[in-house]
């Protein structure tokens, strides 16, 4: 409320967490999944422990990363603009991925 507009309520942040949370759900048991079964059985627990512990790295890497570059765009020229950045960086990394994963072997 520092720059004197009128602050939405709580309503937009918890769209946006149902959503994201729905679309992470499935995903996330999936790749546990994949990953446990790979695994010989007497190392599952330990599949499931590595596969737990890369989500929560990466996760709070892209939060540091994305949040640095969010606040130096943000101090410059606007929130507005800051999240527009992370927003464009977010999809870029999504498109990479998905040209990525279509150029495997396997695929």
């Amino acid at each position: 409320m520092l720059d004197g507009r009128r602050e939405e309520g709580i309503a937009p942040l918890v769209t946006g967490l149902v959503l994201i949370y729905l679309g992470l759900g499935p995903v996330m048991a999936l790749s546990t999944e994949i990953v446990v079964s790979a695994a010989p059985p007497d190392r599952a627990g330990a599949a499931s422990a590595l596969s737990e512990t890369s989500v929560e790295f990466g996760l709070a890497l892209g939060v540091a990363v994305l949040g640095s570059i969010g606040t130096f765009v943000q101090r410059g020229h606007g929130f507005t603009t800051g999240l527009a950045v992370v927003a464009a960086i977010g999809v870029a990394v999504l498109c990479g991925l998905a040209v990525l994963a279509g150029r495997r072997p396997d695929a």
